[in-house]
């Protein structure tokens, strides 16, 4: 049965370093595999019992007390992760820094997506076997996938923040950028297509562009199977003139059912309105027919108090 390492994208901001980072990822999953694992047993869920589990650990840590009830979590997760040696108080006391580092994180920026990565990816990047980038990049498309079985939209933007450990670009600002002890930077959109690139490579997610601003990412399906899952979610307008149309028959089996009076549409002014007639100036109101018949506009002018001049039709340039 594969193996798989759980954890929230936060993580990936924790040390000083990927060697640092991972280690406590390593030791943090261990311990909460072993919760998992000894909840399971004692309800009856998972066959066996604690005993056996522990001397199925092959290779135990140093200093291991089998009365201690951390150490016995943290073995039991050892065994279901296939991990082996250690030291049983260095890495207890690692998780429990980390859970500290993700709990203050929770605390400033709000809830983190989880990474589910296999085991053998997980030690790939541990023993340097793949560079940290490449590995960041992994996990924050897997975090963006999720246990969505059918495409998914992911976006550039997003890529670049769970690389670097945080949900979002609003939460990398400056400020908390100057808190990472490893002073790490963000990638570039250039690093990010060429990592990306090479991950589709190697058959780690299959990888869609259905417009030349949407992509569509799976870890499930192979590229064939993600272009035809795309085409029926994304490909197919009457569908979703289809469900429109149910919806307003919804909203109004709603509307009978609260008896609830159809709104009056607003008045619309008919197009064959005539518009209102030109503005007149209050100069001009004012003088009777007489006056304009007796005094010919030809030379003469007259200037309201803002300076325009207005002329008769002989006169007008």
């Amino acid at each position: 049965m594969q193996a798989y390492f759980q954890f929230e994208t936060s993580m990936l901001a924790y040390g000083n370093n990927p060697n640092e980072r991972l280690s406590a990822i390593c030791d943090l999953c261990c311990m909460r595999m072993g919760a998992h694992v000894r909840e399971k047993l004692e309800s009856g869920e998972m066959e066996g019992d604690i005993v056996s589990r522990l001397a199925k650990v092959s290779k135990p840590p140093s200093e291991f007390d089998p009365a201690d009830e951390n150490h016995i979590q943290l073995v039991l997760g050892m065994s279901a992760l296939n991990v082996g040696n250690g030291n049983a108080p260095q890495m207890i006391l690692h998780a429990t820094e980390a859970q500290k580092f993700h709990a203050s994180m929770v605390h400033r920026l709000g809830s983190f997506p989880v990474v589910r990565l296999r085991a053998d990816l997980f030690w790939e990047a541990f023993k340097c076997e793949i560079p940290w980038r490449d590995a960041a990049v992994l996990c924050a498309v897997y975090s963006c996938i999720g246990d969505n079985c059918g495409p998914v939209c992911i976006r550039r933007q997003w890529l670049l923040a769970r690389a670097m450990g945080y949900k979002q670009l609003s939460h990398m600002t400056a400020a908390e950028l100057k808190r990472r002890a490893d002073k790490a930077k963000p990638l570039t959109l250039d690093q990010l297509r060429h990592t990306l690139d090479k991950l589709e490579s190697r058959n780690l997610f299959a990888r869609v562009q259905i417009s030349p601003r949407v992509t569509v990412f799976s870890n499930r399906m192979s590229r064939t199977q993600l272009g035809e899952a795309a085409l029926a979610k994304f490909g197919n307008p009457q569908l979703t003139k289809t469900n429109r149309f149910s919806d307003k028959q919804l909203q109004e089996r709603i509307r009978i059912a609260k008896k609830i009076p159809v709104p009056a549409k607003s008045p619309q002014r008919p197009h064959n309105v005539p518009a209102k007639s030109p503005r007149v100036s209050p100069l001009i109101k004012n003088l009777s027919i007489e006056t304009l018949n007796k005094n010919s506009l030809k030379e003469t002018d007259y200037r309201s108090a803002s300076g325009q001049c207005f002329f008769s039709d002989n006169n007008q340039k």
